[in-house]
């Protein structure tokens, strides 16, 4: 279980860095046929399936907003730098002989 939750959350990170929050829908959707489709009986009956796909829609969800954060986090470093380059090319222009 531990495998699909990692797996989740990175599969919901990718998911958060480059979809909308409507991908959830079908990725979650996704995540119960995998949990109800696996080849293995689960041990604890209907309770552990459910126990599961919980666990691994919300690992999903968690992805999802790791990926949205970092996203935010990136755009702003970049703009941060683009705005130090702007600036030190117009210093740079202003200093030049002719």
């Amino acid at each position: 279980m531990g495998v699909m939750i990692v797996g989740g959350i990175l599969f919901g990170t990718v998911l958060g860095r480059f979809f909308k929050v409507y991908i959830l829908v079908p990725a979650s959707a996704l995540a119960v046929v995998l949990v109800l489709a696996s080849p293995a009986p689960p041990e604890g009956g209907l309770w552990s399936s459910m126990l599961e796909i919980g666990v691994l829609v919300t690992s999903l969800q968690v992805g999802y907003l790791v990926g949205l954060v970092a996203g935010f986090v990136l755009l702003q470093e970049g703009s941060s730098r683009a705005w130090g380059q702007r600036a030190t090319s117009s210093v740079s222009r202003s200093y030049r002989i002719r």
